[in-house]
């Protein structure tokens, strides 16, 4: 037997050597690259649905970025019974079908075939759209999934003679003889598509687990808006709950002190109508601006235009825009309603020539109502003092802790409000608006 010589075996040696860290190397560049392309991958889809939207939704914009490592013909997405595709999918209805039997695997990693069929009988109604799948299990049974779909890649196999040749008879029973001539066979291969390597099935688990933190951390994003949802819906009721008894009590204690003011039925009904109207208007002003502060000149306003209809240049509202709360809007409206209505009736606005001038003021401690009118009849104080007028002068002290002055001047009554700040946002001067 011949030996090689020193100086090849270490030649030998050397290339083995050589070829290895070679081999190593294009190893480690190739686990680079991938490991590369997994963080890529997850940083992209991670800013892709940065904005809250669900995978279902996002389809559209995920795919162009799976594509570029996981190259596929179509996409599906199946979540919480929602289905979507793109590109060459099965159809919701052949989806549906053979989603119990994904349902049915007991594994949770990721499922690549080049034949689903094969696996899933019912694939084969789509096999002209798909016929291999990368199924990504996205969450826990019932189970969420994306899929990638590849086509049918028909291929045609050259063997070197028939793989099932047939047994023949000989005089020695059946027996396989050797083929007679080396022609080529052809075998055509349909019902399958491109096989997924090794590399796409890492990058489809890495794929998986990176969808996960995004369906989870959706999932508590939306069970965080649910639980803050309801949080503001259970405040709005009990604020609901709330006015709505303070009304229905405000209710029941102008009947009952209304009802020593009126002579009959009728002027009964007409003086409870009234207030009843005032904080129909109040509501309405407020809940128009979402129960936020809402405009004092408008309150004037819509008291003033139930009697002024046609003559709303007899009233001047002049000074600064205030706005105010919705605890103090129902009170102000009561003591608007009476001062306005004790006008008409006895004051400027009873007569064609009397005018009446709201002045409001705000500083930093709160806002001043100046009321005054000039033009009309020459006034007397009242005889006796009715409900109205404790209305006027009780309920901004009492309720808002404010004060009330009215005087009875004989060129015209004169009256002077003051609400604390904390009720009141004020807005720049407007100057006199004139009616």
């Amino acid at each position: 037997m011949r030996l090689n010589s020193p100086a090849t075996v270490l030649a030998a040696e050397l290339f083995s050597e050589l070829f290895s860290l070679l081999v190593e190397r294009d190893i480690g560049r190739t686990q680079a690259n991938f490991h590369a392309t997994g963080r890529e991958l997850h940083d992209k889809l991670m800013r892709a649905v940065a904005g809250g939207s669900s995978l279902v939704t996002s389809l559209p914009d995920l795919r162009p970025i799976i594509q570029r490592v996981l190259p596929h013909d179509g996409a599906s997405v199946f979540v919480d019974g929602i289905y979507n595709s793109l590109g060459s999918a099965p159809s919701e209805e052949d989806f549906r079908a053979i989603v119990p039997m994904f349902n049915a695997a007991a594994s949770s990693r990721v499922i690549a075939t080049d034949s689903l069929a094969e696996r899933i009988p019912q694939a084969s109604a789509f096999l002209d759209k798909a016929a291999g799948a990368l199924i990504i299990p996205v969450s826990r049974s019932p189970r969420d999934y994306l899929i990638l779909w590849r086509k049918e890649l028909r291929q045609v196999v050259n063997w070197a003679g028939n793989p099932v040749k047939p047994v023949e008879v000989g005089p020695h029973g059946d027996r396989l003889t050797p083929r007679k001539s080396f022609e080529a066979w052809r075998q055509s291969v349909e019902g399958r598509s491109r096989e997924w390597n090794e590399n796409e099935r890492q990058i489809a688990e890495s794929l998986r687990i990176t969808l996960l933190e995004v369906i989870l951390r959706l999932t508590d994003e939306a069970n965080q808006e649910r639980a803050k949802s309801q949080q503001q819906q259970e405040l709005l009721i009990a604020e609901l709950n709330h006015r709505v008894r303070n009304i229905l009590n405000l209710i029941r204690g102008l009947i009952n002190q209304s009802r020593h003011e009126a002579m009959d039925v009728e002027a009964f009904a007409r003086i409870i109508g009234g207030r009843i109207s005032a904080l129909a208007i109040a509501h309405d002003n407020i809940t128009r601006e979402n129960w936020a502060p809402a405009s004092l000149r408008d309150l004037i306003d819509s008291e003033a235009q139930a009697y002024l209809s046609g003559k709303m240049d007899r009233l001047i509202i002049e000074g600064d825009e205030a706005a105010i709360a919705p605890e103090a809007y129902t009170v102000l409206a009561l003591v608007i309603h009476e001062m306005i209505t004790n006008s008409v009736k006895y004051g400027a606005l009873c007569d064609n020539s009397g005018t009446l001038t709201v002045t409001v003021k705000c500083d930093t401690a709160g806002m001043t109502i100046a009321w005054r009118e000039s033009g009309g009849p020459p006034v007397k104080p009242p005889e006796r003092r009715g409900f109205g007028s404790t209305i006027i002068d009780k309920s901004i002290p009492f309720e808002l802790n404010g004060r009330a002055r009215v005087d009875y001047k004989l060129t015209g009554v004169e009256a002077e409000f003051w609400v604390p700040g904390r009720f009141v946002t004020c807005e720049p001067r407007k100057g006199t608006i004139e009616r």
